[in-house]
């Protein structure tokens, strides 16, 4: 990301209220490249002064305790809430402590609908279904409590916390469908 790119970047999400769409923003194609740009992303956030929630405390705290339903990850972890064998659906929250980074990745066969509750983040993905979608075309949006996002089969996605954050995924009962593009 260039400088001024860079400011735009976060002088933007602290004035607007609405989510950001960062458009044509830089693409990477290797697994330095991606590292690369992830860390200066990383140091831009620090500087974030977002809020910390009172949920993220709440399910982190479980999370870090062990309790059932609950999975440890190095960005923070996962509460599952809900699973529906029969409607093949899973509700879960996704808790990611402030600069978590959570691997550029896409499933096979699972869709997810996610919604951020609380927190700041980074949402990085692609949508193959986009008309004009070409290879390595990414989406930038910065995302706030409230703003969704559906990624079917094979669409790229990532994202980076600027804030202690908690998102909702509601997605098709396929948990060991996760293959990584890059992760840092």
């Amino acid at each position: 990301m260039d400088g001024k790119r860079q400011r735009y970047f976060f002088a933007s999400h602290a004035k607007r209220s609405d989510t950001i769409s960062l458009g044509a923003a830089p693409s990477f194609s290797s697994q330095k490249e991606y590292s690369r740009l992830i860390k200066s992303i990383l140091s831009m956030a620090r500087k974030s002064n977002a809020k910390n929630s009172s949920l993220y405390g709440k399910e982190i705290r479980d999370i870090q305790k062990g309790k059932p339903l609950t999975e440890r990850a190095a960005w923070g972890g996962v509460a599952l809430k809900n699973v529906d064998v029969e409607k093949n659906s899973i509700r879960k929250l996704l808790v990611i402590r402030k600069l978590g980074v959570l691997g550029f990745e896409y499933h096979r066969k699972k869709h997810e609908h996610l919604r951020v509750v609380e927190g700041l983040c980074l949402i990085f993905h692609s949508n193959h279904r986009t008309r004009n979608w070409r290879r390595g075309m990414l989406e930038w949006r910065i995302a706030k409590p409230g703003d969704r996002f559906y990624f079917r089969p094979f669409d790229e996605h990532g994202m980076v916390a600027f804030s202690n954050t908690v998102i909702e995924e509601r997605s098709t009962n396929n948990l060991d469908d996760l293959v990584f593009v890059y992760k840092l």
